[in-house]
C-alpha cells in the first residue's frame, strides 16, 4: 500500500486483455456490459480523441469501483452506477449521478473527481504553490458597474502576499492591469472563474491594482500555508482569553496548533476564541489532534467516544467484521501517530491539552465539515458558544484517492502475487498509469455524528447562539480586540474592549452591496478519513468492472 488513504480495490475487476484503441460509442452500439446495462447513451456523443478515450476508459473504472464500495448514498444512486459507460466524461459523470432530492438539487454536494490531483491535495496537506492570500469576497464597483473589487479576507504569514504588504481590508482593483469583469445575464450577474483562478491563483506572478493607488508584484512559489494565521492571548488588565484565527485542517498546522496551545495553557487561559471563519475543513486527523487540547483531560485520559461515522449498509456490515463495536469510532486520546502524503507524522498533546472551561468558535457560511464536526463533537464535553453566520452544512467525511497509487497497486500486487489474471491486471494497470495520470476521487463515504448520533450542521448548518457580519471594511485585522466578529465575541465573554487600536485603517467605500455576484467557488476536500485495510483483506475477484464493449480495435 502506497499511502494508507488510497484503498487496494482494483484486484476485483476483470482486466481487459489487452490494450485497444477505442472509438467514441454512437449510441447504436448493442452490446451487453458487464454491470448489466444494455442501454446507450442517446444521440451521438461527440468525437474524441483516441487517448482522451482510453482516458476516460480509465478513470471511469477507477471511480466506479470506488464509489461501488465506499459511496454513503450508494443504494439510492443503485440504478446510476448500474448505467455508467466508459465514454462518458468522468468529471461530469460523477457530479451527474451524486446524490440529489426528489426536485434535482444536490444533496450531495461534495463527491467529485479531479484531473489534478496533486493542486487538489495541496488544500489538505497545506503544502502548495501560492501566493498566500484569500480574496474571495466580491462587490460591484460604484465608479464602474461593470466589474467587481475583491477584498483580501486574510493573509498567510510569511508567504509571498505578507512579503508584499498585503493584508485583510485591501480593496483589489485590477489583476495585471485587467479589470475582474461582470457578465450580465439580463439583471444576473457571474463572474468568469477561469480568469480569477488563472490571473489570481494559479499563475507564477501576478501584480494587483488596489484602490489605494499602491501595485502590489507577487511570485507565487511552494510553500506550507499556516492556517493558524494568528494566535494571541488577549487580556484587558481583568480578565485574559486565548484566541486563535484557523482557516484549514491541515496535517501541517497541527505544529502550529501544539504550539499555540501550550502557549495558552501557560497563560492559565480557561476560555478560547476559535475563530473559524472561512475554514471549510480538512484531515480528520487534525481534527482529532485539537480535540484532544481543547476536551477535558479527564474525557482524553478515559479515551472516550466524541464521534461517530454512519456508513452505506454494505460498507457498515465490512466495517463491523473489521473492527467490531468500534466500527466507525474515534476515541479522544493524546497521542496521534499517522501518515500523511507520504510522510509520517508523530504528536503527543498531553502537554498541550489547555484546561478549557468555555469555548467561543466564530463561524460563516464559509465554515464546514471539519469546522463543524469539531464544533459538533465538542459541545458534549464542555460549553461551545457560537457567533457569527450559519455554517455551511456539510456533514459528510470523504477518501481522498489518488489514480496513479490506485493503479500503481493493482500493478505491484499482481507482480507479487501471481496468479491466472496476472498479466492482464498489470496490463491493465500500466494502462492506468499512462492515460490515468494524476486524476483522483473524492468521495463521500460517511456521515459523522457526536457521541450521542447528533448531526449539529444536517442538514443546512450550524444556525449560530448569536448573529455577527464578518465586516471586511471595519478597518481592522483579525486578531484586533475592536475587529467586528471577535468584538462580538469578547463581549459575550465578558471581556472589556477598549474603543481604538493601533491597527484601525481608513474603510473603502467603493462597494455596491445591493447587487448579487454569483461567482462558483471550486470545491476544496472538506473532511478527508485516512483509511487503514484490515492485513489481507480483497474485495470480492467476482465483481466486475466496467466494459469496454463498444470499443473496437484500431484499424
Amino acid at each position: 500500500m502506497k499511502r494508507f488513504y488510497y484503498i487496494l480495490l482494483a484486484f476485483a475487476l476483470v482486466f481487459s486483455s489487452c490494450e485497444k484503441q477505442p472509438e467514441p460509442n454512437n449510441g447504436n452500439n448493442n452490446n451487453n456490459n458487464n454491470n448489466n446495462n444494455t442501454e446507450q447513451p442517446g444521440g451521438n456523443t461527440t468525437p474524441q480523441e483516441p487517448e482522451t478515450n482510453w482516458t476516460y476508459y480509465y478513470v471511469n473504472n477507477f471511480a466506479y469501483d470506488l464509489m461501488d464500495t465506499y459511496y454513503l448514498w450508494k443504494k439510492e444512486i443503485k440504478s446510476q452506477l448500474m448505467a455508467w459507460k466508459t465514454d462518458e466524461e468522468p468529471i461530469a459523470k460523477v457530479k451527474a449521478i451524486r446524490y440529489k432530492d426528489s426536485s434535482g438539487n444536490d444533496i450531495d454536494k461534495w463527491t467529485q473527481v479531479t484531473d489534478d490531483y496533486n493542486a487538489f491535495m495541496g488544500s489538505v496537506t497545506g503544502v502548495t504553490t501560492t501566493y498566500g492570500y484569500d480574496f474571495f469576497d466580491f462587490a460591484q464597483d460604484k465608479q464602474n458597474t461593470n466589474r467587481v473589487l475583491a477584498t483580501v479576507r486574510y493573509v498567510y504569514p510569511n508567504s509571498p502576499a505578507s512579503e508584499a504588504g498585503l493584508k485583510r481590508g485591501d480593496v483589489i482593483e485590477q489583476v495585471n492591469g485587467k479589470d475582474i469583469l461582470i457578465i450580465w445575464q439580463g439583471t444576473s450577474g457571474y463572474l468568469d472563474t477561469d480568469f480569477i483562478y488563472d490571473q489570481m491563483v494559479y499563475s507564477s506572478s501576478c501584480t494587483l491594482t488596489l484602490s489605494d493607488g499602491r501595485k502590489v508584484s507577487m511570485t507565487a512559489r511552494e510553500m506550507i500555508e499556516d492556517p493558524v494565521t494568528i494566535y494571541t492571548v488577549l487580556d484587558n488588565g481583568e480578565k485574559k482569553i486565548g484566541y486563535m484565527h484557523y482557516t484549514s485542517f491541515t496535517a501541517e498546522s497541527c505544529y502550529t496548533l501544539i504550539e499555540a496551545c501550550k502557549e495558552f495553557k501557560a497563560a492559565g487561559i480557561k476560555e478560547l476564541i476559535l475563530d473559524l471563519r472561512y475554514n471549510g475543513g480538512g484531515a480528520v486527523v487534525t481534527e482529532e489532534v485539537l480535540m484532544s487540547m481543547l476536551a477535558p483531560r479527564a474525557n482524553v485520559e478515559a479515551g472516550d467516544i466524541f464521534e461517530k461515522e454512519i456508513y452505506n449498509s454494505e460498507y457498515a456490515a465490512q466495517m463491523v467484521k473489521w473492527y467490531g463495536e468500534d466500527a466507525g469510532v474515534s476515541r479522544l486520546a493524546f497521542q496521534h501517530d499517522f501518515r500523511f502524503d507520504g510522510k509520517d507524522y508523530h504528536f503527543n498533546t498531553e502537554d498541550a491539552n489547555i484546561g478549557l472551561e468555555k469555548v467561543y468558535a466564530i463561524i460563516t457560511d464559509d465554515s464546514a465539515s471539519a469546522s463543524e464536526a469539531l464544533i459538533c463533537c465538542l459541545k458534549p464535553f464542555l460549553p461551545v458558544v457560537t457567533i457569527g453566520k450559519q455554517s455551511h452544512g456539510k456533514y459528510c467525511g470523504g477518501y481522498i484517492i489518488g489514480s496513479d497509487d490506485y493503479f500503481q497497486d493493482i500493478i505491484d500486487y499482481y507482480t507479487e502475487n501471481t496468479t491466472s489474471q496476472s498479466a492482464e491486471a498489470i496490463e491493465f494497470g500500466k494502462g492506468g498509469l499512462k492515460y490515468a495520470k494524476n486524476w483522483g476521487l473524492y468521495v463521500m463515504f460517511s456521515r459523522y455524528a457526536d457521541k450521542d448520533g447528533v448531526t449539529l450542521c444536517m442538514p443546512n448548518g450550524i444556525k449560530p447562539d448569536y448573529s455577527a457580519v464578518d465586516n471586511l471594511k471595519d478597518g481592522y485585522q483579525l486578531g484586533d480586540p475592536n475587529e467586528s466578529m471577535l468584538k462580538i465575541a469578547l463581549r459575550r465573554a465578558d471581556f472589556k474592549v477598549p474603543d481604538q487600536s493601533s491597527t484601525q485603517q481608513q474603510a473603502p467605500a467603493r462597494y455596491e452591496q445591493e447587487v448579487k455576484i454569483n461567482f462558483q467557488r471550486r470545491e476544496k476536500p472538506g473532511m478527508v478519513r485516512q483509511f487503514t485495510l484490515p492485513q489481507g483483506y480483497l474485495r470480492d475477484r467476482e465483481l466486475q468492472r466496467i466494459s469496454n464493449d463498444q470499443y473496437t480495435p484500431a484499424e
